[in-house]
């Protein structure tokens, strides 16, 4: 979705619990894009530190037109029949809180 935005010209704001991945999109994004900016930022998996994430936004951009909440809790499994129940569950719940906000 970062890629999507920023191509068709947006400023985007990635954030995601992990650096790393947060590098590598904004990385794809420099190379493959010749309009638009990014800014990177980490945030925590509670969600308790997304009003610091806000502030970048707002201080880098002025404004937020678009906010997209993708996160999400997937694991991997042969087959369906092979889902435990806490796992169904676990992944639910994380699917649901971020939904959710």
């Amino acid at each position: 979705m970062a890629l999507a935005f920023a191509a068709a010209g947006a400023d985007v704001v990635i954030a995601s619990r992990k650096l790393d991945s947060c590098e590598a999109t904004a990385e794809e994004i420099r190379s493959t894009t010749a309009v638009g900016r990014c800014r990177m930022r980490v945030t925590s998996g509670t969600g308790t530190k997304l009003e610091p994430l806000a502030d970048a936004a707002y201080a880098e951009f002025g404004k937020v037109d678009i906010l997209v909440n993708n996160a999400a809790c997937r694991r991997s499994y042969d087959r369906v029949d092979s889902v435990t129940e806490p796992l169904y569950d676990k992944v639910l719940d994380v699917n649901l809180r971020a939904r959710s906000g």
